[in-house]
């Protein structure tokens, strides 16, 4: 069984989430071929700092989330 992998990007407030920072496309896309998929996808707002926001994003394993999902 394959680790997960998680990417966590800052995001400035107002911007819009399906507008994504380029280097987080080439991650997102190297990681589909590599056959992890995103699972989870978490906004976490800053309350000290409003003008920003984080996006936490977990990946797994697809073969691991197929054999999971049959047992």
């Amino acid at each position: 069984m394959r680790s997960p992998i998680e990417i966590e990007t800052r995001l400035r407030a107002g911007s819009v989430i399906h507008a994504m920072p380029p280097e987080l496309a080439i991650i997102t896309l190297t990681l589909f071929r590599k056959l992890y998929v995103p699972t989870t996808l978490t906004l976490i707002l800053d309350q000290a700092n409003m003008k920003h926001t984080t996006l936490l994003i977990s990946f797994d394993y697809l073969p691991d989330l197929i054999n999971e999902f049959l047992t």
